[in-house]
């Protein structure tokens, strides 16, 4: 998650792709590979859990961080960065893992 949330830090400082196009690419690598990582630690606890709610809590917010991850790499294949949306998948990105930390 640590990882997952660095990297939508670093994109979402960059204002644009041009003169960045190393990072942005290594970043928004990061970025996919370690949110599904958590995506599938997610699922696996929801899986296993006990508490229905608990379970609804992580599956919505882990939806969330995944649909703010694709928003978030999207604009990249655009062309532009839209710091707004990364921001928006780090913070996801943390809400998940306090939650499924819990």
């Amino acid at each position: 998650a640590e990882l997952a949330a660095k990297a939508f830090e670093e994109l979402a400082r960059k204002s644009q792709i041009e003169g960045n196009e190393e990072l942005v690419a290594k970043s928004s690598i990061f970025a996919a590979h370690n949110a599904a990582q958590l995506s599938a630690y997610v699922a696996d606890i929801s899986n296993i859990s006990t508490d229905l709610e608990l379970s609804d809590k992580l599956n919505n917010e882990c939806r969330s961080m995944l649909t703010s991850t694709k928003q978030c790499l999207e604009t990249i294949t655009g062309g532009s960065l839209d710091r707004a949306s990364c921001m928006e998948a780090r913070v996801n990105v943390q809400s998940v893992a306090r939650t499924a930390a819990a």
